[in-house]
């Protein structure tokens, strides 16, 4: 058991001998890696046994809910990672190391604000700051939206003073925006969530990396994303991702690798009028009128609560067109 400090040990080594099923070939007890700073037991406990339920369910909905796209060879991480409001970021990583064996890696973090990482809790109306197309999506007391994203294939996406975004979220009580951050840097698109008009202070934003989707690593142009937004999920507003990246780590080790990300903040939704899906190019510091640029997507399939039959309303366009076919969206965005 490999442990760089002791303080949980025996704890994590009783909760992960729990998992008593994974999606990962195991042949013995799990060893361990664990970073940490100094934080509460008690914190670190519920944080794990929280990590430890989302994972059951993932295992429990691959063997229930087969994806004919991931090829069973590549190898699968599940990541977690879940920003308190106490300052600091918790992340829970699930993998396997050269010999097979499950490897679990936990490790908290100080919360700062970088632009590096694509997360923050400045929600604007993306189109006010750029172009692109909108689609609303009558909530209706719907908690939950699903869809598969279709990415932009490579060389199809470019940018002058604007960053391309595809994400959904919901607005009402608070403005959301989950999904995704395209970088020209390393042509991969990196996870993205942005929570506004918030009554906290607290920043979502991650020091460099502790998630296996960031730094050097992110989901593949031309690859389907799957996207489930949660506005509560037991007292937590809740992004996941699932699809392939180029690397099986942040690090740039491996290969491309079918990659499940969460992100979270503990924060009631409040009121949700509408969810939506956007594809954009934006800026807070430069014009709507010096950015261009090509970006489109699809969201495929889109279900509130798991019903394919919602209200949708007038797209709202700025160089872009939105079309729907049934519950699929497609927005190209080019200036």
């Amino acid at each position: 058991m490999k442990i760089k400090q002791k303080f949980y040990a025996a704890m994590l080594a009783t909760l992960v001998a729990t998992t008593a099923t994974s999606v990962i070939p195991t042949t013995q007890a799990s060893p361990l890696q664990v970073e940490t700073q100094e934080t509460s037991d008690e914190r670190m406990a519920t944080f794990i046994e929280t990590a430890e339920a989302v994972y059951a369910e993932e295992v429990l909905n691959a063997r229930s809910i087969a994806d004919p796209s991931i090829d069973p060879s590549m190898p699968q991480v599940f990541t977690f990672t879940e920003v308190g409001l106490d300052g600091q970021c918790y992340y829970y990583e699930k993998g396997f190391d050269e010999n097979g064996d499950d490897v679990v890696t936990i490790s908290t973090f100080e919360v700062e604000i970088t632009e590096d990482y694509g997360i923050s809790t400045m929600a604007n109306d993306e189109i006010d700051g750029g172009i692109g197309g909108r689609q609303y999506i009558v909530a209706n007391g719907a908690s939950t939206l699903t869809a598969t994203v279709s990415l932009p294939s490579s060389g199809t996406v470019s940018a002058t003073n604007g960053i391309p975004y595809i994400y959904s979220g919901f607005n009402g009580t608070f403005e959301t925006d989950m999904g995704l951050q395209y970088s020209s840097a390393y042509n991969l698109w990196k996870p993205y969530f942005s929570l506004g008009n918030s009554a906290t202070s607290d920043t979502v934003d991650f020091a460099s990396g502790y998630n296996e989707v960031q730094h050097v690593n992110g989901y593949l142009p031309g690859t389907d994303v799957s996207f489930v937004i949660e506005s509560n999920n037991n007292g937590y507003i809740r992004l996941k991702q699932m699809g392939y990246a180029k690397y099986a780590d942040r690090l740039g080790n491996g290969t491309n690798t079918y990659l499940t990300s969460i992100l979270q903040i503990k924060q009631s939704p409040g009121t949700i009028q509408n969810f939506k899906v956007l594809a954009t190019i934006a800026s807070s510091s430069s014009s709507d009128s010096s950015i261009k640029g090509n970006v489109s997507a699809t969201f495929k399939n889109i279900q509130l609560d798991g019903s394919t039959n919602n209200t949708y309303l007038t797209p709202s366009t700025d160089y872009a067109t939105v079309s729907r076919s049934g519950n699929n969206v497609s927005i190209s965005v080019s200036k």
